[in-house]
This record gives structure tokens, sequence and C-alpha cells, in this order.
């Protein structure tokens, strides 16, 4: 007898196998998904699945015996469909029958993108559709648009720069505004970079390319608080002058949202005189939104 069954599969494995399974077993409605979140614990980031979340939904499905009677029911018709023909099949060596491929009644499950190949629509999309841009556009399927995030939420937690550099642009073109802070957590991140990196000019274990792309990853998601404002205006003094270029531009996107006024205009200010020309320009561009008025900065 088969069970209903709560699966936990891990991301960004080669194949993605186990999310394959996943997705397929839910779709026949055999099983739930949950994924592990990617959470901030001690300065650090992992992955996992918080406590509370996995007993919550063990006990919704406990406290639901319908529930867990039709999930069985689907289990058994999920695992057993055509068994003894696809294993004589391979036995004989012989082609399975077409009739039999699936005839489950479900619509076929769309084959997942690579990571690479949904930054490269995302990109696409943002830069024909940036007035209404929505990441449905490209991933209709809200199940697998939830995937998606949490696949790219976790490249934050690998060891190696570009990939944590992928998720961050993912992140930002999915809108995956729960990760906001994991997002400003790199950009701040003040963990020097290892010995041997230095010596090839690196500064922080967060290069300058992810300091940057978070910059970036913020206007794509369109959210900005407090906390997102302080580590933007520090990231005006980064030592990397893109990260300065795009720190500018940031705070152009959110001149309506900006909170310290005048202190992001007197830091905009002296900006003017950086020794990079390209600093210097977005920081002029960054300022024309806004007018000195009574002591103020209001938007003109």
């Amino acid at each position: 007898m088969s069970n209903p069954a709560l699966i936990i599969p891990k991301v960004n494995l080669p194949g993605e196998h186990q999310i394959m399974n996943a997705r397929a077993m839910r779709q026949a409605g055999a099983a739930e998904v949950i994924y592990e979140d990617t959470v901030m614990e001690e300065g650090v980031l992992l992955e996992k699945v918080e406590g509370k979340e996995l007993a919550d939904r063990i006990l919704a499905l406990l406290d639901d015996p319908q529930r867990l009677a039709t999930m069985a029911g689907c289990s058994r018709a999920f695992m057993r469909r055509h068994a003894l023909e696809r294993i004589a099949a391979e036995i004989h060596g012989t082609p399975f029958p077409e009739r039999a491929a699936d005839d489950s009644g479900l619509p076929q499950l769309k084959p997942l993108l690579t990571n690479v190949q949904l930054l490269r629509l995302l990109e696409r999309t943002w830069e024909k559709e940036k007035d209404r841009y929505a990441p449905h556009l490209v991933v209709s399927d809200l199940d697998d648009l939830e995937y998606y995030r949490h696949r790219a939420a976790s490249l934050l937690t690998s060891p190696h720069w570009q990939e944590r550099n992928l998720g961050v642009k993912l992140i930002g073109y999915l809108r995956h505004e729960e990760k906001l802070s994991s997002l400003l957590h790199l950009l701040s991140d003040p963990t020097p970079a290892t010995w041997p990196q230095r010596m090839f000019g690196g500064d922080y274990r967060q290069v300058g390319f992810i300091r940057r792309n978070v910059l970036a990853a913020l206007q794509h998601l369109n959210c900005w608080n407090r906390e997102a404002e302080a580590d933007v205006m520090r990231a005006l003094a980064d030592g990397y002058y893109e990260v300065r270029v795009q720190a500018a531009r940031t705070l152009r996107h959110f001149a309506d949202r900006l909170i310290e006024r005048d202190a992001i205009c007197e830091r905009l200010l002296f900006l003017l005189r950086d020794r990079s020309f390209e600093v210097v320009i977005e920081a002029a561009v960054a300022l024309v939104p806004s007018v000195q008025i009574d002591g103020r900065l209001r938007r003109s």
C-alpha cells in the first residue's frame, strides 16, 4: 500500500531528479512539497527547514484524514501505473508502448529551466516589459515559480562567488521579496577575502560584482525600507567604483521613497569629486530628481 507523502527535495542537484519526482507526485495528488529555506543564523546564510513550518504542515495533514486517504489513493495509482509493461520493456529491450506513456489524464509537466536559461528569459522580459514587469510573465505555473525562488535563494549559500552572484540576480528578477535581508547581508558582509584572493585585488568575500548586482537586484525587486536605504548609502563609499555607480543609480530609482534625503544628498554631492568619472556622472544624475527647498529635499 502506498502512503501519502510530504517531500523535502534537495535543490540545485545535477539533473534535479529529486525535484522532478516531487513535482510529478504533487501534480498526481500523492504528495505535498516543502522546500528548504535560506535563513540567517549567527551571521551566516544556510539552508534549512524551519521546525515550526514542518510541524505545522505535518499536523495539518494529520488533522485531515480525508486528505490523507485521497493522497494515499493517488499515490497507489501514481506508483503502480504500467509497472509490468515498463519492467517487461526494460528486460526485453523493447520500446515502452506509446499508448501507456502517459494516460493518467494529468497535463504534462513542463521541463524545468536551468538557472542560466531562466536568467536569460527574465532579463529579456525585463528589458521589454519594464513598466509592467512581473515574473509570472515568464513562469506562469505558481508552483514552479515558488521552486525557482527557493532554488535561487539556495545559491546564496554556495562557497563559489559565481553561484552566489547568479542567485542574487535571479532573486531580483523573480521578485523574491522575502530574501531582501539576505541580499542586504551580502551587500554589507564585512568578511574579508582570503589571502590568495587579496593577492589578486580582492577585498571582501562578497566580491565587487556581487555587491554591485545586489544593488541592481533591489531595483528589480522594487522593495525598499530603512535598512535597505542605510546599506545603499554605505555603498556610496564602497572601494569598488562599479558599486558606487550602482548605488547612485539605485538611490535615483527609489527617489520618491527616500527617508534620509538630506544625508543622501550630501553624500551624492561629495561623490561629485570622486576619482571615477562614471561615479561623478551617476551621482550628478541621481541629484537631478530632487531640489533643495526650505532645507529639505523634495521631488521636483
